[in-house]
C-alpha cells in the first residue's frame, strides 16, 4: 500500500513537473518574446502597407485634381479665342459655318445694292457692304451669346440647389444632371441636356461636364466644370461646394 501511495505521489510530481515544464518553458526559452516581435513586426509591416495605400491614393487625388486644373486652364485660354462654329453654339444657333458664311454674303449684298438704288456713291456702298457682310454677323453672334449666358446664369442657381438636394439625398450626381436636363429652363436644360449625351456616349462624366464651360464660358459655369470634374477624380463633399456656389 505504501508502495502504491508512493507511486501516485511520484506520478503526481512528474505531471506537475511536466505542466510547470510546458508553462515556463516558453518564458525561459524566449519563444514568448519572439512571438511578441514577430506580431509587433507584422503590425507594422500592416501599419506601414496601410500607410502606403492612404499616401498612394492621396498622391493620385491630387495628381487628378492637378491635371483637372491644367486641362481647365487650356481650356479657358482656348475660350479667349473660340473658333466660328464654338461662338455660334455659344449664341444657342444651330448654324453651320457654310451657313454663317451664306447669311454673312447675303447680307454683305443687301448692304452694296441697297444704297446703291439710292444713289449713294460707290466707295460708301462698299463700306456698307463690308459692314452689313462683316460687321452685322459678328455683332449678332456677341449679342445673341450675351444674352444666353444671362438667362444661363439667372437659371443655374435653381440648377445647382436641384444637385444639391439630390446629393444630400444620396441620389448619385448623374441622376441629379439628368434631373436638371430634364426639368430646368432653357437654356440650362440644354446645356445639361448635352452632358446626359455624352455619357451616354461613353465619355466620362468629369470630361463631359468640362465641355460645358466651352459652350458656356461664364465664371460660374467655369467653378461648376471644377467642383464636380475634382470631385469625380478625387472625391470630397460636392454638396456643400456646390451649395456654397448656390
Amino acid at each position: 500500500a505504501d508502495f502504491d501511495n508512493l507511486a501516485v505521489i511520484a506520478l503526481a510530481v512528474i505531471c506537475a513537473g511536466g505542466l510547470a515544464y510546458a508553462l515556463i518553458y516558453p518564458f525561459l526559452s524566449g519563444e514568448v518574446k519572439a512571438d511578441k516581435r514577430r506580431e509587433a513586426v507584422a503590425q507594422t509591416g500592416v501599419s506601414r502597407a496601410v500607410r502606403g495605400q492612404r499616401q498612394e491614393d492621396v498622391t493620385a487625388k491630387r495628381g487628378n485634381v492637378e491635371e483637372t486644373l491644367k486641362e481647365l486652364e487650356q481650356r479657358q485660354k482656348n475660350a479667349s479665342r473660340p473658333p466660328l462654329q464654338t461662338r455660334i453654339t455659344q449664341a444657342g444657333l444651330t448654324w453651320s459655318k457654310k451657313q454663317f458664311y451664306i447669311i454673312s454674303a447675303i447680307l454683305g449684298a443687301l448692304g452694296f445694292l441697297a444704297p446703291l438704288m439710292m444713289g449713294v456713291p460707290l466707295l460708301a456702298c462698299v463700306a456698307a457692304a463690308f459692314a452689313a457682310g462683316l460687321g452685322v454677323p459678328q455683332w449678332l453672334l456677341g449679342y445673341l451669346k450675351k444674352k444666353r449666358m444671362m438667362a444661363f446664369l439667372n437659371e443655374l442657381a435653381n440648377a445647382v440647389d436641384v444637385v444639391v438636394r439630390g446629393v444630400k439625398a444620396g441620389l448619385p450626381i448623374g441622376d441629379c444632371l439628368r434631373i436638371v436636363a430634364t426639368e430646368a429652363q432653357e437654356p440650362v436644360r440644354s446645356e445639361f441636356r448635352y452632358i446626359i449625351e455624352q455619357t451616354a456616349l461613353g465619355i466620362p462624366l468629369h470630361e463631359a461636364v468640362l465641355k460645358l464651360y466651352d459652350r458656356m464660358p461664364a465664371a460660374e459655369a467655369n467653378f461648376f466644370c471644377i467642383v464636380v470634374s475634382i470631385q469625380q477624380k478625387a472625391g470630397g463633399n460636392l454638396s456643400e461646394v456646390l451649395g456654397n456656389l448656390s
